[in-house]
């Protein structure tokens, strides 16, 4: 109807000018007064849509829970099972999220979220005990086979990395994590690859690789937030290979530039313990 469609405008005016409550109120004047509206399964949408970026999870699995019971052939229905899957994975519901996005995946195989579906699937096994790493492994390793040029694959590639790495296989997780940069050089996480090939020598015990990872990685990204750490697990690598005077350099380091990250008062610890002057 007319009215109808007017009442949808000026939802979608209020949601232009940043409205959220107001454009909530007007879309669901559209779901209340005006059902059998074109423009309805939008109206209903974009309610849980804007519930959903103002972080009201509850509230948008209503309105998601809608389109999915009453118009699961709109073109609305998509999204709203793989948004439905993202409020309950933001409130760390995995179990009930990772049937949400088995639903999408196998509800609406041709959908836009399909490959958006397939990761966060594979974030909830990874992050669930019920499953394991391998399982979580199996599905990122099917998006960076299955949707290779998707938004979603460098990271999946990168979880490869972390799935071996947690499964205490480093020597698997260096060369998947060496193969995410080798892919992806340009990447978001590239440096968090570099920190973490770092870690899983020192975890493997390869404490000379991995003073030489801990230092291209400091040396690469000073500014980085991981950078106080990288020099204070350079000062365990030192340690290890007994240069307790490079070991100590490097902590002073962590407690004369880097106060505030995480391994401060390890650093402070450590050299203490080593016995040196202080830092200068």
């Amino acid at each position: 109807t007319i009215a109808g469609r007017a009442q949808y405008r000026i939802g979608r005016t209020y949601e232009a000018l940043g409205n959220t409550a107001s454009a909530i109120a007007a879309y669901q004047l559209v779901e209340t007064n005006y059902p059998t509206s074109t423009d309805i399964t939008s109206a209903i949408y974009n309610s849980g849509w804007l519930y959903y970026t103002d972080d009201n999870y509850s509230s948008a699995i209503v309105e998601f829970d809608n389109i999915l019971n009453n118009y699961s052939t709109s073109a609305e229905a998509a999204k709203a099972i793989y948004y439905k899957g993202m409020s309950y994975y933001n409130q760390e519901n995995f179990a009930q999220a990772l049937a949400e996005f088995n639903n999408s995946i196998t509800s609406y195989p041709s959908g836009d979220k399909l490959t958006d579906s397939w990761y966060y699937r594979s974030q909830c096994k990874y992050k669930l005990e019920a499953y394991t790493y391998l399982d979580a492994k199996a599905d990122y390793q099917y998006i960076v086979t299955n949707f290779p040029n998707s938004s979603r694959e460098a990271h999946a590639r990168y979880y490869l990395g972390s799935c071996e790495y947690n499964l205490d296989n480093y020597t698997a997780a260096i060369s998947l994590y060496q193969d995410y940069l080798a892919n992806e050089p340009n990447n978001d996480w590239v440096p968090q690859a570099v920190y973490k090939i770092a870690s899983t020598y020192y975890a493997n015990g390869d404490y000379s690789l991995a003073l030489a990872q801990y230092t291209t990685f400091y040396n690469t990204y000073p500014n980085n937030k991981d950078a106080g750490d990288a020099h204070y697990w350079a000062g365990k690598c030192y340690e290890k290979l007994l240069d307790d005077v490079s070991a100590h350099d490097e902590y002073c380091t962590v407690i004369t530039q880097y106060p505030n990250c995480s391994k401060y008062p390890n650093a402070v610890v450590r050299r203490d313990t080593i016995g040196l002057a202080t830092c200068p």
